[in-house]
């Protein structure tokens, strides 16, 4: 008679612990289809190639020719070498691109739903999705405007007219600003 008690007790303790581990491994599928860790490790590492390479760009693109004792600066002008460093960076922002924006890039809608906490250091925070997106979206605008400005000036053959070289002022006077803000929305530097 203890036999079929204790069985029946054991079954009914395996059938307990198997209803709230399917009931806790669906809560956890839930969370796991909304957030996963390798997505944010993907985002973090798309803004910490591409940030610190439109920082690069500035330079060379405030690199043009001065003739001697003008007044005026404008318009821009920029040699064989300058046009081919610009270039080089417009093709390294491409190459961050592709390698970053690819099949393993989460989607916008799947960061959007994030709401994750966040320790950077010392720092802790709420991470909302929305801002994240907001940001990325903003990078990759920059971004091209940043690669649209460079083809611009080699399409010129590096000699600009005034409204193409107030263009150029515009992007390097945005480089760093729009660097800040994206960085600040995912690494709150």
């Amino acid at each position: 008679m203890k036999k079929p008690v204790l069985f029946f007790m054991a079954v009914l303790l395996c059938g307990l612990l198997t209803a709230c581990g399917v009931g806790c491994t669906e809560e956890e599928e839930d969370e796991t289809a909304r957030f996963k860790e390798e997505d944010l490790y993907t985002v973090n590492a798309y803004v910490e190639e591409m940030t610190p390479a439109l920082l690069e760009v500035v330079p060379d693109l405030k690199g043009w020719k001065r003739e001697p004792h003008e007044e005026d600066d404008k318009p821009f002008e920029y040699d064989e070498e300058r046009k081919k460093w610009l270039e080089e960076h417009r093709e390294s922002i491409e190459e961050v691109k592709k390698e970053h924006l690819d099949e393993d890039f989460p989607g916008m809608e799947t960061i959007e739903s994030w709401e994750v906490v966040v320790v950077r250091g010392d720092k802790e925070w709420l991470m909302e999705g929305d801002e994240v997106v907001e940001a990325l979206e903003q990078l990759n605008q920059f971004t091209g405007e940043v690669t649209g400005t460079i083809e611009m000036i080699i399409a010129n053959s590096g000699e600009l007219d005034e409204e193409q070289s107030e263009a150029v002022l515009e992007v390097i006077e945005q480089v760093e600003p729009t660097v800040k803000e994206v960085r600040q929305a995912v690494f709150r530097e």
